[in-house]
């Protein structure tokens, strides 16, 4: 739902009361968290680990498939096809089995292997 809706659905709502245009302001900044988790599940922002809202696509993090092996590591194949896969350790694997999709972040580079990352 874009943010065009969403005041629409407001203001359209059988219990809404006509209010001042600082009333209705303050309204919206109420409702902030849902147009912050609608735009975060559209792939719009991220938020960090920090808790600071930004583009996903100046966040330096990625979205892909997990691939797991038998041995408790993966790798994960990024969703814009652009790069080759990730080496996912043992211990960043933060639980995900074959098939999720994730968001991870890049942690090391290395001349000739797999780029490493989290999830």
């Amino acid at each position: 739902m874009e943010i065009r809706d969403k005041i629409l659905e407001i203001i359209k709502d059988k219990d809404y009361r006509p209010k001042t245009i600082d009333a209705f302001y303050s309204e919206l900044i109420s409702e902030g968290a849902d147009f912050v988790e609608l735009f975060q599940a559209e792939g719009e922002i991220i938020i960090t680990p920090r808790g600071k809202i930004m583009p996903f696509e100046s966040s330096g993090y990625f979205i892909g498939t997990f691939r797991a092996s038998q041995k408790d590591f993966g790798f994960v194949t990024p969703k814009d096809g652009d790069r080759a896969d990730f080496f996912i350790p043992p211990d960043k694997t933060m639980g995900a089995i074959d098939g999720d999709t994730v968001l991870c972040a890049l942690i090391e580079t290395e001349e000739g292997k797999s780029d490493v990352a989290r999830i």
